[in-house]
């Protein structure tokens, strides 16, 4: 029974420490396009362009932005398939090798 009294007041006596958190203002920033890092002229060339035109730009575009626009298009998936191809050969000419 002692023993048991012994263990009862040494569980009665510790101490719980809360655990230290990181206050959200020290987590990364990501904006526009998560998925790359763009530099700061990039992005204000392409907002000149979009103010000097009418249509909006991808790059300025955030990724789920992106998304919910592909989710609204009513083209077929042969074409965007096509266009998709079409804009990575003209991004990278030469290809696999």
């Amino acid at each position: 029974m002692q023993s048991f009294r012994q263990l009862a007041s040494r569980q009665s006596t510790r101490v719980v420490r809360a655990q230290q958190t990181r206050p959200l203002s020290f987590t990364r920033t990501l904006r526009l396009k998560e998925d790359k890092p763009q530099d700061g002229h990039e992005l204000e060339k392409a907002k000149q362009q979009q103010h000097h035109s009418e249509e909006k730009r991808d790059e300025l575009r955030s990724s789920s932005e992106s998304a919910v626009k592909a989710d609204q298009n009513k083209q077929d998936v042969e074409s965007l398939q096509k266009e998709t191809a079409k804009q990575s050969q003209k991004e990278h000419p030469h290809g696999k090798s």
